[in-house]
């Protein structure tokens, strides 16, 4: 009998943006590395899910992995 792997851990980033009405930043979970355009695509349709609808990502940082 196998025993199933676990789950990946998502990828964690802290992520800035703006939306010309509100400016702000807040912690986004990945089942993938941002590594392009699409990425950030993605994180946007988080965001707009979230409420902040038109959102531009300004920057993002991932953070290091927990001891």
């Amino acid at each position: 009998m196998t025993t199933p792997t676990p789950a990946p851990k998502p990828i964690r980033y802290f992520v800035s943006f703006s939306n010309g009405e509100q400016t702000g930043s807040t912690e986004v979970h990945l089942h993938h590395p941002i590594r392009s355009m699409k990425d950030i695509y993605v994180v946007q349709r988080i965001l707009a899910d979230a409420g902040a609808h038109g959102a531009v990502v300004l920057g993002w940082q991932r953070f290091e992995d927990e001891q």
